[in-house]
């Protein structure tokens, strides 16, 4: 007896757990593509303002060169104001090799690059494309090259800046997201408890009258005139049910006076 009275409570909450882990499902993967796409789009954003920033240096790399065609090792420029700490500048051979290069230092001269951090940044084409390289002891660098009348300069940012700023967005993005998918988790388990409360109520009536004895003078418990309306699919549920439940008990009524009207007979 206690496990058939527990039985439509058990099928209520079975619905309600599905419904829940298909809307938190699709939650998840909704919240999971608008992250994503957000995170795309935030770091092409970025690494665009970054590109625009290491062209602007190449170019005045460029014309500070071009002041010396003399030297094609010159890169007095970086002496100047204006170029930000860890730019790195170079030029080259029309090979791509560099014939000089170095990095700006804060508050101090540039520093002349090392053999390895030179051939790092070798075979690069003058076409003004941008390309990431990691340059021992300074880190991953934007960089690329630019040419004019025969003066080749490279010019590179580093990247370190704008990969933190890049992955404090997507840290702030996923604790935003987070919080949101559990309040929106939580509305959503309130809404789908709420609403299938009357499928409960009529599930437990049908049950309540599956255990009377048909036939024997007990009364049928009627599912609740709230849980009877039309304009619901659980209503209709309902109203069936009790629809059922009048034409069981007129047809047991109606036995029952067919079987006293033959004792009568029978009498007579």
């Amino acid at each position: 007896m206690t496990g058939t009275r527990t039985r439509p409570r058990s099928r209520t909450r079975a619905i309600r757990t599905r419904l829940l882990l298909l809307v938190g499902a699709t939650l998840v993967v909704v919240c999971a593509a608008t992250a994503l796409a957000t995170a795309l789009f935030q770091r092409a954003y970025v690494m665009g303002e970054l590109d625009d920033r290491v062209v602007d240096s190449a170019e005045r790399s460029l014309g500070g060169a071009a002041l010396h065609p003399e030297s094609d090792t010159y890169l007095g420029f970086l002496r100047g104001n204006g170029h930000p700490a860890g730019m790195l500048a170079a030029r080259l051979d029309g090979e791509g090799d560099l014939l000089s290069a170095a990095v700006v230092i804060q508050d101090a001269p540039p520093r002349d690059l090392s053999g390895a951090q030179r051939a790092a940044l070798t075979g690069l084409r003058a076409d003004g494309s941008q390309h990431t390289r990691t340059v021992p002891g300074l880190g991953a660098y934007r960089v690329t090259v630019l040419h004019s009348d025969g003066v080749r300069v490279l010019a590179g940012l580093p990247l370190g800046d704008a990969q933190r700023m890049i992955s404090e967005l997507v840290l702030v993005e996923t604790a935003v997201g987070a919080a949101g998918l559990a309040v929106a988790g939580c509305v959503c388990a309130v809404v789908v408890r709420r609403q299938l409360r009357p499928l409960g109520r009529v599930a437990a009536t049908a049950a309540e009258v599956s255990r009377a004895r048909i036939g024997h003078g007990d009364a049928l418990t009627r599912v609740p005139a709230r849980d009877t309306d039309p304009a619901s699919e659980t209503g209709q549920v309902g109203a069936a049910i009790n629809h059922l439940l009048d034409q069981v008990e007129s047809t047991l009524a109606e036995r029952r006076r067919d079987e006293e009207r033959a004792i009568m007979r029978r009498v007579w």
